[in-house]
């Protein structure tokens, strides 16, 4: 070097320095651009500084944001590509992010393009191994959504569910449970909309003492078609075996109620009878012992019905007054008598007195 003259300036690092202001300056109009969605002014700043800073991956992502919105499908993807490329080489801690967000969008555009769901799904779940936020788990639940339904809607086949149904049938003659209920279940996705079906796979987990999974299938099978008595006596069945005897006579004075349309109707009014009778001789003979659990009181009490009842002030009036006769009359009224009923079946009342409690 000459005498006296300055050393060198690191040319490189300050050029670089400038050049990224003026890319960032580019990146800051793209954005104002595309909020006023002037998508090609805002493409072409983008690319400026993409031109400024070719290793920088922002730039790339910010364009192929726009080339979404302008549906240009191809030239998203090819700048998704590349700006993990350049995240991936740059090795900074933002690159996790930015990869992120390339796998989102390719997610974006493998949904809107391709109406692919399952690839959408498989970008979702990558990109949330680089980065997650609330925004990827609800795409994710989305398209898990999505797929499920077109699952449901594809498995749909009244002829397929009858086979199952059939196949159900004979292996529950046969007494091998479990294979009845996955029968019945192939049957039920193929069509979800027969009530019988619920029904059957109720009495098989009942067979298993799978109470939980029995009565939900029962109550499926009421909302299904609400005239099928068959779910009532199943249902009531298993409340009074697992001794929510309460539920077991709501169960069985909802059936009755419901009108015969037949001699088959007929005969199923006389079994709901005889299971409502055998649920109250169990419960006249647990209270004449005056052993009532405690555990299934407690239980019956947070029944909203029961608690409905324990606030019903003609009932209190009743079961307060401390008149046999008076007791006796109120019993011939069959709705008074189907409250008292219920309660005594809770635990809450004794043979003629006052709520337990409450004397």
């Amino acid at each position: 070097n000459p005498p006296n003259s300055a050393p060198e300036e690191p040319q490189s690092a300050t050029q670089e320095s400038k050049e990224e202001m003026e890319a960032n300056q580019c990146k800051l109009e793209g954005n104002k651009l595309y909020k006023a969605r002037k998508f090609e002014e805002a493409v072409a700043k983008y690319s400026e500084a993409h031109s400024l800073m070719p290793e920088n991956p922002v730039y790339l992502l910010n364009r192929s944001a726009v080339f979404v919105t302008m549906k240009k499908w191809a030239e998203a993807e090819a700048d998704c590509t590349k700006a993990v490329e350049l995240a991936r080489a740059s090795g900074s801690r933002a690159s996790f992010e930015q990869v992120y967000k390339a796998w989102m969008r390719m997610g974006d555009i493998a949904y809107k393009r391709d109406d692919d769901p399952a690839k959408a799904l498989e970008w979702y779940s990558k990109a949330k191994t680089e980065w997650s936020d609330k925004n990827t788990k609800k795409k994710i639940r989305d398209m898990e959504k999505i797929l499920a339904e077109k699952e449901r809607l594809a498995a749909l086949d009244d002829d397929k569910a009858l086979e199952f149904k059939a196949e159900g049938n004979k292996f529950f003659a046969e007494k091998q449970w479990a294979e009845a209920i996955a029968k019945y279940s192939e049957s039920i996705r193929c069509n979800p909309n027969d009530h019988r079906v619920y029904s059957n796979r109720a009495a098989a987990f009942s067979k298993l003492m799978s109470w939980g999974e029995a009565l939900d299938d029962c109550e499926r099978c009421i909302r299904l078609e609400p005239r099928f008595l068959k779910a009532y006596i199943r249902k009531g069945q298993i409340e009074h075996f697992t001794k929510r005897y309460h539920k077991a006579l709501q169960t069985y004075n909802l059936a009755l109620k419901i009108p015969s349309a037949g001699s088959d109707d007929d005969a199923l009014h006389q079994e709901l009878q005889n299971a409502r009778n055998e649920t109250l001789r169990v419960v006249q003979m647990e209270m004449a012992t005056g052993k009532v659990d405690p555990v299934r009181r407690e239980r019956a009490l947070e029944d909203p019905y029961v608690q409905q009842l324990l606030k019903d002030p003609m009932l209190d009036s009743v079961l307060n007054s401390g008149d046999p006769a008076t007791f006796q009359r109120a019993m011939a009224d069959p709705d008074l008598r189907e409250k008292v009923e219920i309660l005594m079946a809770a635990g809450l009342l004794g043979m003629g007195g006052p709520p337990q409690g409450e004397q």
